[in-house]
């Protein structure tokens, strides 16, 4: 995977995945648009949403430095929806998330299990270093 941003508030503008060769995601690639959301009540929102339009499949996810919500758009194309969480840890990363859980439990628990992994960090401590990489400044 390649991650790509000329954004040091974005983690990724562009996530580059060479395509699956085991059987898994329908199609044998990782495709997805994606969206990004303020907060875990409006990832919560989407998902409310999503239900009330039909969707029946969905997969939260822990990355680490953001909490997503994946899930098909009534045509089958892939849909993540997410929200930054405060940490920045090496990628790829992928933990359960219960979206059933108050934010403060979320945030806990998600720190608690990538606080020893490597590059771990505040995510504005990685945000002001990628602006001193692309030598830009934050807003």
């Amino acid at each position: 995977i390649v991650f790509l941003s000329s954004d040091p508030e974005e983690h990724h503008q562009i996530a580059l995945i060479e395509g699956r060769r085991d059987g898994g995601i329908a199609g044998g690639v990782v495709n997805q648009i994606s969206f990004h959301v303020g907060d875990l009540a409006s990832l919560r929102a989407m998902k409310a949403a999503a239900e009330k339009a039909g969707v029946t499949r969905f997969l939260p996810v822990s990355h680490g430095r953001g909490w997503s919500l994946y899930f098909p758009d009534p045509e089958g194309n892939g849909i993540e929806c997410f929200v930054d969480s405060p940490f920045h840890v090496a990628q790829p990363y992928a933990d359960r998330l219960d979206l059933s859980t108050p934010d403060h439990e979320i945030e806990a628990t998600t720190r608690a299990k990538i606080e020893g992994l490597p590059e771990f960090q505040a995510f504005d401590d990685w945000r002001r270093a990628m602006a001193d990489r692309l030598g830009t400044d934050l807003r």
